[in-house]
């Protein structure tokens, strides 16, 4: 073989090396044998949401004369409105000297700027005064009805209103009754005509009427018989101020019906 082939043939191996190394090979592997590796995706971060805000209910606003009423069993308790709490759901846990536990059930919880109701269903009720504690008594029986609001100062004027109904439902031996009813409220001469028609359908499927009418000067109330005491079913007649110049009808009521059962409860109506 002549120089000038030797070197040709050194040349052809050297020009076949350096392709096999152009394509990943090593000089002493298959070209075919090379690979091309893939990126691992990068995972897309997932937002996390955000938590929905808890309604937050209106808070009754005491105004210049605020009053309670309170009525459970054989009893009630009304007066000027000393102290009130409560929670962010609108439910009163505290009026005046009567106190419900924390796990008490506040059930038919209603809340405005001007009214607040509700039933105390389980757990128990304290009543302090002058350092001394009454209770606890058991909420469960009948139930305690609370309402607070603020007493009417004057009537606007001269005024037919539709009135919508609230109601806290009735108790006997912890079991559930139900409440019907209208009302009707009228403003003429500076003096409010109100009247009340509600039906009870107690646990024995037993009805029984709860009414009461009467003429209501501002800051006045009508008792009916319910503060009578014993076996009375009667409603009590109270005046509030209302929503955009309206007023609430507070209708506070007991009945005893023909199988024995005694009931209680309180009827809110918002008249404008």
């Amino acid at each position: 073989m002549t120089q000038f082939a030797r070197m040709l043939k050194l040349s052809l191996i050297a020009a076949a090396v350096a392709a096999l190394s152009a394509c990943g090979g090593d000089g002493g592997s298959d070209a075919s044998t090379g690979s091309v590796s893939n990126p691992t995706p990068t995972p897309t971060a997932v937002p996390t949401p955000t938590p929905a805000p808890t309604p937050t209910a209106t808070a009754f606003v005491a105004g210049a004369k605020p009053g309670y009423f309170l009525i459970w069993g054989g009893s009630v308790s009304i007066g000027k409105l000393d102290t009130v709490q409560q929670d962010s759901a609108g439910a009163i846990r505290s009026v005046s000297s009567f106190t419900t536990t924390a796990d008490s059930t506040v059930g038919d919880v209603l809340s405005t700027a001007h009214v607040a109701t509700g039933e105390w269903q389980s757990g128990s009720t304290s009543y302090v005064s002058g350092g001394n504690t009454d209770g606890p008594y058991d909420n469960k029986s009948y139930g305690y009805s609370y309402v607070v609001y603020n007493n009417v100062q004057a009537y606007a004027g001269d005024a037919t209103l539709t009135c919508t109904p609230h109601f806290t439902t009735p108790m006997n031996a912890g079991k559930f009754a139900s409440i019907t009813g209208t009302a009707t409220l009228s403003i003429n001469g500076g003096v409010a005509n109100a009247a009340v028609n509600m039906t009870l359908t107690a646990t024995d499927k037993s009805q029984t009427n709860i009414s009461n009418s009467a003429t209501l000067a501002p800051g006045m109330n009508n008792m009916g018989t319910l503060l009578a005491g014993g076996s009375r079913t009667s409603a009590a007649l109270l005046l509030g101020e209302g929503e955009a110049g309206g007023y609430t009808l507070i209708a506070p009521w007991a009945a005893s019906t023909t199988a024995g059962g005694k009931y209680t409860g309180i009827a809110v109506f918002n008249c404008k």
